[in-house]
Formats: C-alpha cells, sequence, structure tokens
C-alpha cells in the first residue's frame, strides 16, 4: 500500500507544484507543512517549513517546533488518507488564529472503485465544504486544477489504469481561514 501511494506521488508531483504555485499567495516566515515537504519548498523557496511529527496519526500529532500559531499552514493531499478529517482539522486550529491562512488540496472527482489504497476519502465540492463549515474554517478562496493527465503509457498498464483514462484525476484546492 505504501508503495502504491509513493508512485502516485512522484507520478504527480511536477504538475502538482505547478498548480498550487499559481493558487497560493505569496508566502514566507514560518509555515507549518502537514504531510509531505519536499513539495512546499518549492512553492516557498524562502520560507522557514516546520514538519509536523507524525502527519496521519493526528492524535499525538504537533508541529517540529514550540511555535505556538503559524500564520501559514500548507495541508497538500492529506485529507484524503485520514480515517477522521474533521478531527484533524479541529487539532490544527490549535496552531493557527483568525490570521492564519491554511492551504488545502485533495484530489476529487473519481468514482471511489478508482481510488489508491491509501484514501479513506475523496471530497466532492459540497462534502469539502461542508466538512470546513463543521471545522470552523471559512473559505477565502477555491478553486480547482483541471484534468491532471498522465503519460498516456502510464493508462496502457492494467485494467484499473486504463478506467483512470475516463475518469481523470482533478485536484481541489482551498484558502481557508478559522471562522
Amino acid at each position: 500500500m505504501i508503495q502504491e501511494f509513493n508512485n502516485q506521488i512522484w507520478t504527480y508531483r511536477p504538475k502538482r507544484v505547478n498548480i498550487w504555485k499559481r493558487f497560493v499567495n505569496d508566502v514566507s516566515g514560518d509555515i507549518l507543512v502537514c504531510g509531505l515537504d519536499e513539495i512546499e519548498y518549492k512553492i516557498a523557496p524562502c520560507a522557514n517549513l516546520v514538519n509536523t511529527k507524525g502527519d496521519y496519526n493526528y492524535n499525538t500529532w504537533h508541529p517540529n517546533s514550540d511555535k505556538v500559531c503559524y500564520k501559514t499552514v500548507f495541508c497538500f493531499e492529506v485529507l484524503e488518507h485520514l480515517v477522521n478529517p474533521l478531527l484533524f482539522l479541529e487539532r490544527l486550529k490549535m496552531f493557527c488564529d483568525s490570521n492564519t491562512n491554511i492551504y488545502i488540496s485533495f484530489p476529487s472527482g473519481r468514482p471511489e472503485f478508482l481510488w489508491t489504497n491509501a484514501h479513506f476519502h475523496e471530497y466532492s465540492k459540497k462534502r469539502a465544504e461542508t466538512l470546513f463549515k463543521m471545522a470552523g474554517l471559512n473559505i477565502v478562496k477555491r478553486g480547482r486544477s483541471g484534468i491532471i493527465w498522465k503519460n498516456f503509457s502510464d493508462y496502457l498498464k492494467g485494467f484499473r489504469p486504463l478506467l483512470r483514462l475516463f475518469f481523470p484525476l482533478n485536484c481541489r484546492l482551498y484558502h481557508l481561514r478559522i471562522i
């Protein structure tokens, strides 16, 4: 399961970095990074990125620093891996204030039978926005990546990859703040 997840990250990484660069406002200073931190360095090369311990184990999740509040939070491609994303968002708010810019992205648009084994959820716009409202987060800006295509030969590697040609990946992007 982990191997499949890692392969997906490497396949889509360059395209997603370009999408996030266009969506995220100019950021600098201390940025809390939930999830991967390799991609975020390309989005905010001048920032001090603070990663987290236990990204997907949010019961014991905390930043790798003593800072209490962050100006910016990056949470790219994390929510779909969580059994309880609402609990994660509630815990995330402990490190934010009403001026914190929270950037979240996740895959969207595929039927459940095409989700990767590492995904517990993929969200439609309505489901995502309901989740954010329940978590006490206000939507500042929303976006969508458009279709993120793989190399055509990747779709010819089996039945599921071929189906993904007809149900391509989109990525939803959100800029949020605490209400």
